[in-house]
């Protein structure tokens, strides 16, 4: 992963790692799932989505309006 991306970009995939113990928890220990589980997923893959999205390009206009 590193070889097509930097090591920051990559690192924000750690945050999937307690949502797989959760899946692997519900498929191998028959855990049960709750909405707040599906949602707190959601709200993971869209930080994710946000940080790895490509950068908007701003004019000088824009930057100095902020």
């Amino acid at each position: 992963m590193l070889s097509r991306t930097s090591a920051e970009r990559a690192n924000v995939f750690l945050f999937l790692i307690p949502f797989f113990g959760t899946l692997g928890g519900w498929a191998i220990l028959g855990e049960s799932l709750h909405s707040y589980i599906i949602g707190g997923a959601a709200c993971i893959g869209l930080g994710i989505f946000l940080v790895n999205r490509p950068a908007r390009a701003v004019s000088g206009e824009q930057r100095l309006s902020r």
